[in-house]
C-alpha cells in the first residue's frame, strides 16, 4: 500500500511540474508577442510622427520644410 502511495505522490508531482513548465512556456510565448506587438506600435507611431511633423514643417532638420514652402511662394 505505501508503494502506490508513493507512486501516486511521484505521478501527482510529475503532473504539477508539467503543468508548471507548460504555463511557464506559454507565458513566454505571451511576452515574447506582446513585445512584437509593442515594436510594432511604436514604429508604426515613429512614422506616423515623421510625416505629420514634414507636413507641419516641424522637422528635426531646423524647419527646411517650412522654409521650403515660404521660397516657394516668393
Amino acid at each position: 500500500m505505501t508503494i502506490s502511495l508513493l507512486v501516486a505522490l511521484v505521478l501527482i508531482i510529475a503532473i504539477e511540474v508539467y503543468t508548471s513548465i507548460t504555463n511557464h512556456k506559454a507565458r513566454l510565448d505571451y511576452e515574447q508577442k506582446a513585445q512584437r506587438a509593442v515594436e510594432a506600435v511604436e514604429g508604426w507611431r515613429d512614422a506616423y510622427l515623421k510625416v505629420y511633423n514634414m507636413h507641419n514643417g516641424k522637422e528635426d532638420d531646423g524647419g527646411q520644410v517650412e522654409q521650403n514652402k515660404q521660397e516657394s511662394y516668393h
